[in-house]
């Protein structure tokens, strides 16, 4: 009996120390908030193209959005991706938020 309690005590630590690393383990302690450009550095490239505040509506997704906002198709996806981030660093673009504003690039 002493083995299994003993057992469950180094189990629980264990979990334990793991929860802790877990949430402490944040993006902004890492390095890849720094990975991501920020829109100054898209200044610099002479990248050509403008921003809109938009307000997501329910049903719509980013790809949906930014469709509408380009209907004619410049750019590659990748760069589309990379510009929103750029423009919102915090913003996931498979989860945006109903009735939240984002920024994001029209291309001319």
């Amino acid at each position: 009996m002493n083995k299994v309690r003993f057992l469950g005590y180094v189990f629980i630590i264990l979990l334990l120390i793991a929860a802790y690393h877990d949430l402490n383990d944040h993006p902004k302690n890492s390095n890849q908030s720094d990975q991501l450009p920020s829109y100054s550095n898209y200044e610099r490239k002479s990248i050509n193209f403008q921003v809109v505040s938009y307000q997501i509506n329910d049903g719509e997704n980013f790809m949906s959005i930014i469709e509408k906002l380009n209907p004619q198709p410049t750019i590659n996806i990748e760069s589309y991706i990379s510009d929103f981030q750029a423009l919102n660093p915090k913003a996931d673009i498979y989860q945006l938020e109903v009735s939240r504003i984002y920024l994001f690039p029209i291309y001319d």
